[in-house]
């Protein structure tokens, strides 16, 4: 897995399904961080090709969107810690003290942090940025035109909002290989370029690499690169990133959510998706050995699926549940 960065030529709209022209809104608002459909136009080539995830990078620091199951004191942050399940009441607590705390929202990890969420280790207020300081918002007003006509439509000004990146700023996203590095970028095809990332392939590899050792009754926590869509039943498949070299099976225990959206899917108008940063919670059904870097389904055997997996959907980072609560 490779890392590559995009570099934006303007101020980038990543819009939702809500359609300016169609009359859904007046004042638009972007969804950031972006999807990994943004970045298919690059990665494929022949319907082949994936993205893995999106990342960003402040400073030379690689920042990741911040694991749901990290709370931190409510409305102002800090304090921050790692929720842990309890099997006995059949929940996640925070023990040692009665302060208010809410997930993360709205936060970016830096590896650093990230490793240290994996083992477990106590998190410093370092370890979490806010996504709002990587980027200013830039509005630009319009008016809708009957196409037909080529007039503008009364009383139809809307309002869009725009990501300008700061300077030291830069989009990332995880693939096997880039086949077009430049293009158009974003909702209004803002021009981009796209190059191999070859310095910050260590960082990256830090948390990606390697192999995870599933042992049968055992808890596991996967954290979602990208989003995800499945039914969440009881009991789910995770696989090899390369779908179907290696299977095991895990039943749901608990589901540290950072919330959902709705995704344009295959052969549907719009899919439901969990957001990156979500993390399961499971439990092993077997023993097995599985990649750090694996996929998530419910379904198996049926042939969507292969090709939903094959564009990079459902990616995560699994690692073995442990360490002490802090």
């Amino acid at each position: 897995m490779k890392v590559f960065e995009v570099k934006p030529l303007n101020p980038v709209w990543f819009g939702g399904l809500k359609n300016i022209s169609a009359g859904d809104e007046h004042y638009t608002t972007p969804n950031f961080p972006p999807n990994i459909m943004r970045f298919f136009r690059f990665v494929k080539k022949n319907k082949k090709g994936a993205c893995y995830g999106v990342l960003f990078l402040k400073d030379k620091e690689v920042l990741l969107n911040s694991p749901a199951d990290i709370v931190g004191r409510r409305k102002t942050g800090g304090n921050w810690r790692i929720l842990k399940y309890d099997q006995k009441l059949k929940c996640p607590l925070i023990k040692g003290t009665i302060e208010a705390f809410e997930t993360a929202s709205g936060y970016l990890i830096t590896t650093e942090g990230f490793k240290k969420w994996e083992e477990r280790k106590n998190l410093e207020d370092k370890d979490l940025i806010k996504l709002s300081e990587l980027y200013y918002i830039e509005r630009r007003t319009g008016i809708k035109i009957e196409k037909d006509k080529g007039t503008a439509q009364e009383r139809m000004l809307y309002t869009q909002e725009r990501i300008r990146l700061k300077e030291d700023v830069k989009i990332l996203f995880l693939a096997d290989d880039c086949y077009e590095y430049e293009g158009f970028f974003g909702g209004e095809r803002t021009p981009a370029y796209v190059r191999e990332a070859k310095e910050y392939q260590e960082k990256i590899k830090e948390i990606t690499e390697g192999r995870v050792n599933v042992e049968k009754g055992k808890y596991y926590r996967l954290y979602l690169l990208t989003h995800t869509y499945v039914n969440l039943n009881g009991t789910l498949t995770v696989v090899d990133l390369k779908y179907k070299e290696k299977t095991l099976e895990f039943e749901l225990v608990w589901l540290y959510s950072a919330g959902s959206e709705f995704i344009s899917g295959y052969r549907k108008p719009a899919v439901n998706m969990l957001k990156p940063g979500t993390v399961f919670l499971l439990k092993a059904k077997s023993n097995g050995n599985l990649k750090k870097v694996c996929q998530i389904f419910d379904e198996p055997g049926v042939s969507e699926i292969e090709r939903f997996l094959s564009s990079g959907w459902n990616t995560g980072i699994l690692v073995k549940e442990g360490g002490e609560e802090k």
